[in-house]
């Protein structure tokens, strides 16, 4: 079963902050197929989705961007940037927080699927 686009749109940011913090630099591709293989193709992001997330972490200083060549092709590459950390570590702390409600609320729903 792959995630609902519903849930997915709203831990996008986090998924992608999270994957490029994992890294030591990635561009577009690198971050679409890593989060379909970590996940096994339980979560696709497409490139509609991708881009105007990247932007906007960019835009707010989230993630640095840097230009390279890879092989004769220029890429844009992505890194998380030190404010970009300290929010994946608030936003991995709200989503344990998240999860660990959700396992209180439906316990054996949870556990038996």
């Amino acid at each position: 079963m792959t995630m609902q686009p519903q849930l997915l749109k709203g831990i996008l940011k986090t998924i992608v902050l999270k994957t490029v913090g994992d890294g030591d630099r990635m561009y577009g591709y690198d971050i679409i197929r890593t989060v379909k293989d970590q996940t096994f193709s339980r979560v696709r992001i497409t490139e509609g989705a991708l881009y105007p997330v990247l932007h906007a972490l960019h835009a707010d200083g989230l993630l640095h961007a840097e230009m390279a060549y890879n092989g004769r092709r220029m890429r844009k590459y992505y890194i998380i940037s030190e404010t970009g950390k300290l929010l994946l570590t608030d936003k991995l702390n709200e989503m344990r927080t998240f999860v660990a409600i959700l396992h209180i609320l439906f316990p054996d729903d949870l556990m038996n699927n």
